[in-house]
């Protein structure tokens, strides 16, 4: 049984071709070659954020994580959300190194992609100023 069973032969023949055709496949597979993706974001740091109980999100719910002044859009978007409770997780603080629309940055994220209300007020919390 194949590992890829999906993978298509005109699959195979585009990464060879994306390689630089068969003699840069045959040097990658021999190990003298690695490969590159290009990127827009640059990981600066991680930050853990304990694990988070359910609750409803309000403005003081933020203003306990040091949020003093927001608009109507943060507000219509992160008040009186019923937020289930989450495990700790690893957050990646990255830099976005190019105008992007959010497409891009969302397929490199991947299943990263996603921060809940309280991991995101978690965040907030541990990095306010003074």
């Amino acid at each position: 049984m194949a590992k890829y069973p999906d993978v298509t032969s005109g699959q195979t023949e585009a990464c060879i071709n994306r390689m630089g055709g068969w003699d840069n496949f045959l040097r990658f597979i021999g190990g003298q070659g690695k490969i590159v993706f290009e990127t827009i974001l640059t990981l600066l740091r991680t930050v853990k954020v304990a694990a988070e109980p359910a609750v409803t999100t309000s403005k003081e719910y933020f203003a306990e994580a040091g949020v003093k002044l927001t608009g109507s859009n943060f507000e219509n978007q992160f008040y009186s959300l019923e937020v289930t409770a989450t495990e700790e997780v690893e957050l990646a603080v990255c830099k976005l190194e190019e105008a992007s629309l959010d497409a891009p940055i969302m397929a490199e994220l991947g299943d990263k992609a996603e921060t809940s209300a309280s991991q995101f007020r978690a965040f907030l919390a541990a990095n306010r100023g003074p």
